[in-house]
């Protein structure tokens, strides 16, 4: 079985191979730090986090990015600083390794965890820690939930004599055997005869030496028999003299050695391992066909030998940098001198692969032909200076798309007209920066345009523009003056104009808007221009008119359709609002509920659209009496409901009687006849404790109005006989 192997590394993905089967000692140290359940750190000499392990974001809430470079004492709690800092003091005077010491870090949620602390200065002068949550639990339920629970390697801790003292779930995932009959028993009655020496010498060397020690491998036998190699990191517990272990399964990497030596050989690209004196150690076959070379011939040269000498410099400065740990990789473009003579283009990725400790042991060289590519190149250069220009101009119009774009979904969620002004005075002046002018919309009752916004440096247009002034919207089609003295002018446009348009904005037939705009230089600049703004018309005028039709459906929703009157589901939108306004006023909401009295009598002797009217004469006389800041809504069947913006009851009680004597002189007809005059019965109430939200305050009102209706009708009563 073989002890060596490279680290994965990132792209290309034999690149990744090599590291990976190269260095699998750090990739595997690297997995027990990122699998231990436990939280795990290194702290630089200034206690900074450079680097931790996923287990902080599940127990504290925290992630590595946002921890790194981070002193940790700003998780601490406040009384624990100290303890931890002198903690911190041992490590780094005096080189201890500390156990068990205890503090509190904060959580994201800002409570606060015990944590369990191992720490243990490393050979640079950083410092390695390990924790445990021992909020809830014990340590020892920590350690058999946590360690022996939920890793998936082999965890166990051996004493002194090699007894297994504790074991974890893997012995019976991986192994085959039951944890708890394992304890007791010495280490070396599974491990190959050949591995129990090696197995105590590792096990006295990390012992003695007091820190995780070197990883070394042994073969254990499992329940059926098969030996299983085992890849070990070792932890040294002061407290007892006991070693605790961590053991992953490494038996398939032999298979992926198989598999990436096939990868090797078969692969599209020429490959090599390039030595530190630049010789090619391992080229693989295609880089061989490429060059024309024997594998022979090739691992006697190095790479500058066929490397075409004008390319070498840049070559060889890309190679130092990353000799010497500046750059991880690099990729340039060369030629290569083939074994015939010829030259070729190919593009080089070079790569370093480091062993466990970090010294760099050799290069990885990967080769790609690209010919073909380079020819490519050379037919495109020719092809992009003929597109500049074509290019240039297709930037701005993608420029103004993207404008007219934004310009319509802006305006599909403005609230109203004069937000969709704003949006639009601002794309316009963007896409005619270089051309003022204005947008003017029709008032069909005044046959009149009113501009409603400008851009650019002209002169300011406020006044109305007669539609008889302007010849474009006279004629329903767009006028261009651009030689004042043979064009004809609309009436609208100052003396001093040249070259000027007017476009109008047609919508079903229907012209509702004009564009004027100026300094258009000449005829092809105005065709320019011109395409542009009937774009820009294009999304304005259906915008504006999605817009005013969406004002009048919500309109609509929110109205009475026999009275105009707002709408009982209004009144529930409506009243929390004023209910709102009242508190922070400090005042009480007034709601009265209006009943027509004996209305059932007019739809009965006159019929029911003789008492349609009624409801719509007693709903404009209602509207017609309050004030602008009241509100009146329809109810429901002949009732209204009033709500009087800060109103006290002497002033509420004032004002509802008049409204109900004034309602007997109220003159209805129908048919061309004078119906009988209606009169009102009012219920009214404040809200108050009593009734301290909407719903209460209407059941109230009602229960007035009833009792004024008990009373005789014809009347104003008050909720709690106010």
């Amino acid at each position: 079985m073989p002890h060596r192997f490279s680290p994965p590394t990132r792209r290309p993905w034999f690149q990744g191979l090599f590291r990976w089967l190269g260095s699998r000692a750090a990739a595997e140290r690297d997995l027990m730090f990122h699998l231990a359940p436990g939280l795990q750190v290194i702290l630089d000499r200034e206690h900074r986090v450079q680097r931790c392990n996923p287990a902080w974001e599940v127990l504290l809430g925290w992630r590595e990015d946002e921890l790194l470079g981070t002193e940790l004492v700003r998780l601490q709690h406040p009384d624990d600083v100290h303890v931890s800092r002198e903690q911190g003091r041992l490590l780094l005077e005096q080189g201890l390794s500390v156990t068990g010491f205890e503090n509190r870090l904060r959580h994201r949620d800002g409570t606060y965890r015990r944590i369990r602390w191992y720490a243990r200065q490393l050979e640079d002068g950083r410092t390695y820690g390990f924790g445990q949550d021992v909020t809830e639990a014990s340590q020892a339920e920590r350690e058999r939930d946590l360690f022996y629970t939920l890793a998936p390697g082999l965890q166990g801790i051996v004493s002194p004599d090699g007894t297994l003292r504790r074991a974890g779930q893997g012995w019976k995932t991986i192994l085959g055997y039951d944890p708890a009959a394992l304890v007791g028993h010495r280490i070396t009655e599974l491990v190959h005869p050949d591995d129990v020496e090696p197995t105590r010498a590792a096990v006295i060397r990390a012992v003695a030496r007091g820190d995780h020690g070197t990883p070394f491998l042994n073969r254990y036998r499992n329940a059926s028999g098969q030996y299983r190699w085992i890849q070990w990191f070792t932890l040294p517990l002061p407290e007892t003299g006991e070693l605790y272990g961590f053991g992953l399964d490494i038996t398939e990497l032999s298979e992926a050695q198989a598999r990436f030596r096939s990868a090797f050989e078969h692969a599209a690209i020429g490959i090599s391992l390039v030595g530190l004196d630049g010789r090619l150690l391992e080229p693989n076959p295609a880089l061989c066909r490429l060059l024309g070379y024997a594998r022979e011939e090739l691992v006697a040269m190095t790479y500058k030998d066929i490397t075409y000498p004008p390319d070498l410099e840049a070559d060889v400065a890309l190679a130092t940098e990353l000799a010497e740990g500046r750059r991880e990789s690099y990729t340039i473009d060369k030629r290569y001198i083939t074994k015939s003579g010829q030259l070729t283009w190919i593009q080089l990725t070079g790569s370093r692969v480091l062993d466990a400790d970090g010294r760099l042991l050799y290069f990885i060289a990967q080769v790609q032909d690209i010919n073909e590519r380079k020819r490519a190149e050379e037919r495109l250069t020719i092809a992009n200076t003929e597109l500049s220009n074509a290019l240039h101009e297709l930037r701005g119009y993608e420029m103004q798309m993207r404008r007219i774009h934004e310009l319509s979904q802006l305006l599909m969620v403005c609230a109203d007209r004069a937000e969709a002004y704003e949006v639009m005075q601002r794309v316009f002046g963007a896409l005619l920066s270089d051309h003022p002018g204005y947008f003017a919309v029709l008032e069909p009752q005044a046959r009149q345009l009113l501009p409603v916004f400008q851009w650019g440096e002209g002169e300011p247009v406020e006044a109305p523009i007669p539609v008889g002034d302007c010849w474009a919207m006279r004629r329903g089609e767009p006028h261009l003056v651009l030689d004042a003295a043979h064009d004809l002018a609309c009436h609208h446009v100052s003396r001093d104009e040249h070259g000027c348009a007017c476009i109008p904005l047609t919508v079903n037939g229907r012209t509702n808007a004009m564009v004027h705009v100026a300094d258009l230089g000449n005829a092809a600049e105005a065709k320019r221009v011109g395409a542009l703004i009937e774009t820009l018309g294009e999304v304005v005028k259906t915008s504006l008119s999605n817009l005013d039709l969406r004002e009048h459906l919500s309109e609509q929703a929110i109205r009475d359709r026999l009275t105009g009157l707002y709408n009982r589901r209004h009144l529930d939108d409506q009243l929390p609002v004023e209910f709102e306004r009242a508190r922070r006023k400090g005042q009480p909401v007034c709601l009265a509920m209006v009943d027509i009295d004996h209305f059932k009598h007019f739809n009965d002797d006159f019929g029911h659209e003789a008492g349609d009217e009624v409801l719509r004469a007693i709903g404009r006389y209602l509207r017609e009496s309050l004030r602008k800041v009241d509100l009146v809504f329809r109810y429901g069947g002949e009732e209204f409901t009033v709500i009087l913006s800060e109103a006290d009851a002497a002033g509420a009680r004032a004002r509802l009687e008049a409204i109900r004597e004034g309602a007997k002189g109220l003159a209805v007809w129908y048919g061309g006849d004078k119906l009988p005059t209606p009169s009102l019965s009012v219920g009214v109430a404040f809200s108050d404790a009593d009734h301290p939200d909407p719903e209460s305050l209407i059941r109230a009102a009602d229960r007035a109005l009833y009792r004024a209706k008990d009373l005789g009708r014809d009347r104003v009563e008050f909720s709690g006989g106010g």
